[in-house]
């Protein structure tokens, strides 16, 4: 487990559970369906979910709800919906993977933060040592500075 995550989940549950900024339904500002297809946007826990089982097509990826007091919830939505906090789902988990079914962290190596607005693997901080560019994080190789500055990354 990526214990920056862990942190951003942990987060989530105690805002959910002071009442913070965590809101539970969509802002009217966003066109949204009142009645969901049978499946969608219901958490369900893991152990209620096969190894086998998907969502349906209307909603194709499981998401972690992180609107819910209870860990290891998960639910069916859209690709759109994927690290989304007005959607419920964990900010982590911005990028809709399709082929495998369910929201998940972008895959920059270096990456310390996924640009959560890009739904793919675009990095928007990169981890000391890493530079951004073009939302990929590429190693700077250390040199020796002056005394007052330490090491230096180009």
């Amino acid at each position: 487990a990526d214990p920056r995550e862990d942190d951003i989940v942990k987060d989530q549950h105690h805002n959910a559970k002071a009442g913070a900024a965590v809101i539970s339904k969509f802002p009217s500002s966003i066109s949204a369906p009142q009645t969901y297809p049978d499946g969608c946007f219901a958490p369900r826990h893991a152990a209620e979910i096969g190894k086998a089982e998907k969502c349906p097509e209307a909603c194709p990826l499981f998401a972690e709800d992180s609107a819910s007091p209870q860990h290891c919830n998960f639910k069916c939505v859209n690709a759109s919906d994927c690290g989304l906090e007005h959607t419920s789902t964990n900010l982590a988990q911005p990028v809709p993977d399709t082929a495998r079914g369910f929201c998940r962290r972008c895959a920059v190596q270096g990456c310390h933060r996924c640009n959560r607005a890009s739904h793919a693997d675009v990095c928007a901080e990169c981890l000391r040592g890493f530079a951004l560019e073009n939302g990929a994080c590429v190693y700077q190789v250390p040199v020796v500075g002056s005394l007052l500055k330490g090491s230096l990354y180009f």
